[in-house]
């Protein structure tokens, strides 16, 4: 089978749209070749870089109106924010257009509009940012773009991703002055101005953010998220994922990391150990406990009633 000629440097490891193309002199049996998929109709993507989002965002930004900006779920993805696990199953490309702007109409496509004139969002300017070159929607506005599809559980998690302690890509004071800026009657509005109130900035990832809900929901004292733990001489000794420090509780996460590297097991044994030894009760949960939420808050009752 004879290799496809190479693609010019300015069209390679890059989206580009047949009008390029053809304006680089490739022909229409070169864009068929097996070395290019197609993300769209009317744009082309060398197979590899077919499964990265950013390019496939690129290709459909350059058919689309200027106003065009990547959004939803595909701006948390160009974040690389750690997604809902419903979110995380829709690889579709989103973009928001100014209202009267003719929207793409494409397969793999979900085209939102901004009212500018509308019910909602009157005369407001759509606030953006960039992410890898690409023009998207601002982090707290896509959140609250979200609100309407996510349950009020999941957009909190999903607040808690974005407000990370080490990777944060928005603030708590940015999320709660969105929800108070947006207008009576936008979609999702209740749900975001209940959950912006149970976000907590600087966990670690979203399992402890489960966790932490699901105490919260059961009727439990809110713990606090990395909240570091000194001896009596005043010496750091570990920052767990949860704490009740007026109970002395720890709860600690457990996820596939500490199975696979032994270096984190071996480093959270002795953390644990040492929190034991000033009186501290440490309780690990593991995935399972998260499959039975109701099972999870019993336990964790119980270590409550047991130190009260």
């Amino acid at each position: 089978m004879t290799r496809p000629s190479p693609l010019p440097r300015t069209l390679a490891g890059r989206a580009f749209t047949v009008h390029e193309a053809r304006r680089a002199g490739l022909s229409r049996r070169r864009l068929r070749s097996r070395d290019l998929v197609r993300p769209t109709r009317g744009a082309r993507l060398p197979t590899v870089v077919a499964d990265d989002h950013a390019e496939r965002c690129r290709a459909v930004l350059a058919l689309s109106p200027p106003s065009a900006v990547v959004s939803h779920v595909s701006a948390l993805r160009l974040l690389r924010v750690d997604l809902p696990s419903r979110l995380a199953r829709d690889d579709r490309v989103h973009v928001t257009v100014l209202e009267g702007d003719v929207a793409p109409q494409r397969r793999g496509v979900v085209t939102h509009t901004h009212a500018t004139d509308g019910r909602r969002y009157r005369g407001r300017r759509l606030p953006t940012a960039v992410a890898g070159g690409l023009p998207m929607v601002a982090p707290e506005r896509t959140w609250l773009q979200l609100a309407a599809s996510l349950t009020a559980d999941e957009l909190v998690v999903l607040g808690d991703a974005m407000t990370r302690r080490r990777t944060a890509v928005t603030t708590l004071d940015a999320l709660r002055g969105e929800v108070g800026a947006a207008p009576p009657g936008a979609r999702g509005i209740r749900r975001a101005r209940d959950a912006v109130e149970l976000v907590r900035p600087g966990t670690d990832s979203s399992p402890e953010s489960w966790v932490r809900l699901h105490m919260v929901r059961g009727g439990l004292p809110c713990p606090l998220v990395n909240a570091k733990v000194y001896d009596e001489r005043g010496g750091f000794v570990a920052m767990p994922d949860l704490t009740l420090p007026s109970l002395k509780i720890a709860v600690e996460y457990d996820g596939d990391v500490h199975r696979t590297d032994r270096g984190t097991w071996m480093r959270d044994v002795a953390k644990r150990e040492v929190l034991r030894e000033l009186g501290w009760l440490v309780i690990v949960v593991v995935g399972a406990h998260l499959r039975d939420p109701d099972a999870l808050v019993a336990m964790l009752r119980r270590a409550i009633r047991s130190r009260q």
